[in-house]
């Protein structure tokens, strides 16, 4: 027998001794579900000489295979196949003397060590390609110019080094645990990836440094071992030049990030997960780099929870026009000199728990456009004013309890589009006597105890208004051009509901939570005409609806946790309306049932009506 194929044995636990036969050369072992040791009893119990004959060897789709125990040789096996084994755990055999191929897919467990393989063999491992040549793992067959993924070798590899990468522009390297280093120091980088632009590192414990450095000795002070990654070499991030884009995360004991040593090229560095970086550049690296000619523009660090500073000084980000810091628990300022780089365009900060202030200086840079600040609790001060601001276009700041107050100066700012506050109790007002751009077209403020601007009513511009916990509002009330409103819980609720919504001519949605608890029919007074969305919720008292015959244009009625409504208007609902949602309405809900309830004549018209998350019509 020279051919054998053993498939979906379902109930087997074992594998016959099939090492046993002597002619065997291809032995094929697919869809043993229930197979969870491979040892003696494959090889042959007492065989001397097992598997003599065996050229190819495949395994796939071992759901369960746990454990590998080698016993015996595999003197004359030329191809080795090991795919979709999720739990196959240890190492392969250790002796493969005549071995031309080995192919390893979905095996996240596997520890792959490059020791085993003779010269010349080729890997394919997760669907990259390379050939075993001096202990090194080759690519010089590549061609694409897009090769990703290394380390889709989800099984972690011993002792990689990579060459021969002259066409690969995008290299994914991530979760190879054994990894130390990848590139050998006798081959230069600039030979290795001449045309790399994209770079992605991720998920090391073990890897200390991209360049293997044994060759060299080691400089005095220097430890003789490490147990991580602690900065990126020079001759890697300076000498490329046609890298745009970096990303690491998860590397744990990189410490430093030399931005002055970066390639002139670099457009983008994004940094994640990476716990032991304290500044990610400091004044040493400072000294002994040229800046001027650096492109970077984008620069994003998440996840970082020892990291300080950026930078020692903000000259070193002369070009940044993004800057995104999000999950950096102990930031204490963007740069020890405490400014901002001057073409900043994007500032986004997140959840920066010891983060005091933005920037010292009086202002924020004149390039700025939008400003996005969430989840800094010890934020107390943003910049002095905003008068040189022209450029701003988005203002959002949620959840900063220590905030006091905002720069002056924002009704100056002529692009401003959006102002968005959430969650800042200690922000009582707006600077200036509360005047606005007049160019605004979105304001959302909730969960602050304010008054609404005096000057609200004069803003032309202004198209969506949300307030919640907003004290008081002046007797003008909202500019005529609003076309969505959202109350949420004021004590002024009532108040504008007397004053009269019918005013809001070009009023499109409106959604009132709470804030009524005297209300039993709504609505008091007429709503605009020209409403195509009406949503009401925690209504506590309200027992019916008055008419809504008026709103020609209504396709969305929503009803929430109105616990004592029980009917519709008596002339029934708009024509127009296309969909209703009701939830936790109970006794609506019972007068609702199909074609039973006193209230399913006035919804039997609607082509979409849904109750406590179910649609009533089965289409």
């Amino acid at each position: 027998m020279v051919l054998l194929r053993i498939e979906n044995c379902k109930k087997c636990t074992s594998l016959p001794p099939v090492g046993q036969l002597p002619s065997l050369k291809q032995l094929f072992i697919r869809g043993m579900a229930i197979v969870e040791n491979i040892g003696v009893e494959f090889y042959g119990n007492g065989s001397s000489q097992p598997f003599r004959s065996l050229e190819a060897l495949y395994f796939e789709d071992m759901e369960k295979w746990e454990k590998w125990s080698p016993n015996g040789e595999f003197p004359h096996l030329r191809e080795l196949s090991i795919a979709n084994c999720p739990k196959l755990l240890g190492k392969l055999p250790n002796h493969f003397p005549s071995l031309g191929k080995v192919v390893i897919q979905g095996c996240q467990q596997l520890v792959v060590s490059i020791s085993n393989f003779p010269e010349r063999c080729r890997l394919q491992i997760g669907g990259s390609e390379g050939v075993m040549r001096e202990n090194k793992v080759v690519f010089n067959s590549l061609n694409s110019k897009s090769f990703s993924t290394i380390s889709e070798f989800k099984s972690p590899i011993e002792g990689l080094i990579l060459e021969g990468l002259a066409h690969v522009e995008y290299l994914n390297i991530e979760n190879c645990e054994e990894l130390t280093h990848l590139w050998s120091n006798d081959v230069g980088l600039l030979q290795s990836l001449p045309r790399l632009r994209y770079l992605k590192i991720g998920n090391y414990q073990k890897l200390y440094h991209l360049v293997d450095e044994a060759k060299e000795q080691p400089k005095q002070g220097m430890p003789s071992t490490h147990n991580g990654m602690e900065f990126l070499p020079k001759e890697i991030m300076y000498n490329n030049t046609c890298i745009e884009r970096i990303e690491i995360s998860g590397c744990d004991s990189l410490k430093h990030f030399a931005i002055g040593q970066l390639p002139p090229t670099l457009k983008r560095l994004c940094i994640q997960n990476c716990k032991s970086m304290i500044i990610l550049l400091d004044e040493d690296d400072a000294n002994s780099c040229n800046t001027s000619t650096s492109l970077l523009e984008f620069l994003e660090i998440w996840k970082c929870p020892s990291l300080k500073f950026l930078t020692s000084s903000v000259e070193l980000l002369a070009t940044l026009k993004h800057l995104d810091v999000k999950d950096c628990g102990k930031l204490v300022s963007i740069a020890k000199s405490e400014e901002l780089p001057a073409t900043l365009q994007h500032l986004t900060i997140w959840n920066c728990g010891q983060l005091e202030s933005i920037a010292k200086s009086e202002e924020l840079p004149a390039t700025l456009q939008q400003l996005n600040i969430k989840y800094c609790r010890q934020l107390e001060s943003i910049a002095k004013s905003f008068h040189h601001n022209s450029s701003l276009e988005k203002i959002k700041i949620w959840r900063c309890e220590n905030l006091k107050s905002l720069p002056t100066g924002i009704h100056t700012l002529s692009h401003l589009d959006t102002i968005d506050i959430y969650n800042c109790p200690t922000l009582v007002s707006f600077p200036d006597g509360g005047l606005l751009p007049s160019n605004l077209r979105e304001l959302t403020i909730f969960d602050n105890d304010m008054a609404l601007p005096n000057c609200i009513h004069n803003i032309t511009s202004l198209q969506k208004l949300t307030i919640s916990g907003v004290s008081s509002f002046s007797e003008e009330g909202f500019p005529a051009n609003l076309t969505s409103l959202e109350i949420v819980y004021c004590n002024i609720t009532e108040a504008l509901l007397e004053w009269g919504l019918h005013r809001l001519t070009s009023l499109q949605h409106l959604y009132i939570q709470g804030g009524c608890p005297n209300v039993e029919s709504f609505p008091k007074k007429t709503l605009p005409a020209s409403l195509a969305t009406l949503a009401i919720s925690c209504f506590q008292n309200l027992k019916y609806l008055s008419s809504l015959r008026d709103l020609a244009s209504l396709q969305r009625l929503e009803i929430y946790f109105c616990k004592n409504l029980t009917s519709f208007p008596e002339d029934g609902l708009p024509p127009s309306l296309q969909k209703l949602i009701i939830e936790m309405c109970p006794l609506l809900k019972k007068h609702c049932k199909k074609d039973q309830g006193r209230e399913w004549s006035k919804i039997a018209h609607i082509p979409c009506v849904v109750i406590d998350n179910r649609f009533v019509f089965d289409s």
